[in-house]
């Protein structure tokens, strides 16, 4: 299907949050805005202080809404998002007003869609908001997180489009141990499956987060659909199907008691369960099949698995991180004092095969403008001139990702929670450092 499935009209909207329980005004919105908006007074209706039409001469138009009902997200949502550092969920929490945003469609990209989107609701907040929500995702953004994601022209990644909630463990949030149900929400407002991983491991979530991205690539991408044909998302051992969660709910057997419970009809509805890609067979294999959760994603993850990406897939990835290469330079310019391991994969061409890429991964020792200085980290399977151990000079324009290994996870192409993390408390980065 390759790239197809980022073409969709969506009407996308978002809420900006402020500290005040005073409503944002227009003049506030004209500071926020600059010269560079053009604003148009449109007629509000009964419900609203008063409604706009903002324009940007490159990233197009939104409506601005501000309504006289100051109804506040749920608390739920924020405590849920994992996104959000926990400054981040206090400073959400305090919020008093809000205004909404509506984008209006520019092209059939949906993930430079969700991009021009972000670059509304930053400008709306200015330097006055706390937060702004991604009302189709459900995901937040922190005004740190927005100028992280603005600070590049590169789309989106595919994990903007959805948000993971975890519920167990005693707790209702992002940080509930030992859950026993991970979900998403987002994936269905574009036209797809949400999926579920039930009991499952932390590394699903945490260090192997990419196997949660895989997951979301190979549903839009129509590679892994409910009710369809099993799909290796990681190898080895990672092939699983989709079941409608109804459809499991039904038929499969004792326990998940916990799940059971806390289940409402719109975690059912355009939901379905990752599950092994042979069905349980009952009764010495005599009686009828059912479904059963993925062990796959409720096991420790083992060293050297490949995650399965499409080639199209690998190429938005490869996109973005060259067009964050600067960022990363930042980063490691930034992070510098702390020694963090710094990681590049680069694709090299296959030997035979210029069109074929080996993707490989890098220990970083000097980040220059047009090269990178690293030392090959894998020993290449197609690629005659690179073996492990091999130090060298290599160019920018084979980069298809990097990564900075922090105290607090992983500071990706695609995720920045834990360089928010490291300048929030810098003394427990350290402390963390000095433990390992």
């Amino acid at each position: 299907m390759g790239v197809r499935w980022v073409e969709r009209d969506l009407a996308l909207r978002g809420t900006v949050l402020f500290r005040g329980g005073i409503p944002l005004r227009m003049g506030e919105l004209e500071r926020h805005a600059g010269s560079d908006y053009e604003i148009t007074i449109l007629p509000a209706e009964e419900h609203e202080h008063w409604r706009c039409r903002l324009r940007h001469p490159v990233h197009g138009a939104a409506e601005v809404v501000c309504l006289r009902v100051q109804d506040l997200p749920p608390e739920i949502l924020v405590q849920f998002d994992p996104r959000l550092t926990r400054e981040e969920k206090v400073a959400i929490l305090s919020a008093g007003s809000r205004v909404e945003v509506r984008l209006e469609a520019q092209q059939r990209d949906l993930l430079r869609e969700r991009k021009r989107l972000l670059r509304f609701l930053s400008t709306v907040g200015g330097g006055a908001a706390v937060a702004a929500l991604d009302e189709l995702a459900l995901s937040w953004w922190s005004p740190q997180a927005l100028a992280e994601e603005l600070a590049h022209d590169a789309p989106v990644d595919i994990s903007a489009l959805f948000t993971i909630h975890l519920v167990g463990g005693g707790a209702v949030d992002s940080g509930a141990t030992e859950p026993f149900w991970l979900h998403t929400h987002g994936l269905q407002e574009v036209g797809y499956s949400e999926f579920d991983l039930l009991d499952p491991s932390p590394d699903s979530h945490g260090r192997c987060y990419d196997s949660l991205r895989a997951l979301a690539f190979a549903i839009v991408e129509e590679a892994l659909s409910p009710g369809g044909e099993p799909f290796p998302v990681v190898w080895p051992g990672g092939e699983v199907r989709l079941v409608p969660a109804r459809e499991f709910l039904g038929a499969a057997g004792p326990g998940l008691d916990a799940w059971r419970e806390s289940l409402d009809e719109s975690h059912l509805s355009g939901h379905a369960i990752v599950c092994d890609a042979e069905m349980e067979r009952r009764f010495f294999g005599l009686g009828k099949s059912r479904p059963r959760p993925s062990r796959f994603f409720q096991t420790d993850f083992p060293d050297g698995l490949l995650i399965q990406f499409s080639h199209s897939a690998s190429e938005l990835m490869a996109q973005r991180a060259r067009q964050t290469y600067e960022y990363f330079r930042a980063l490691r310019e930034e992070f510098a004092t702390l020694d963090l391991p710094t990681l590049v994969k680069l694709g090299y061409p296959v030997d035979g095969d210029p069109g074929g890429r080996e993707h490989i991964w890098f220990e970083v020792h000097e980040c220059r403008a047009e090269s990178v200085d690293a030392t090959c980290l894998n020993g290449p399977y197609h690629v005659a001139a690179l073996s492990k151990g091999q130090r060298g000079e290599h160019s920018v324009d084979l980069l298809s990702d990097w990564a900075i290994f922090t105290p607090f996870g992983s500071i990706t192409p695609r995720f920045q929670y834990a360089a928010r993390e490291m300048r929030a408390d810098p003394a427990e980065a350290r402390r963390r450092l000095a433990d390992r």
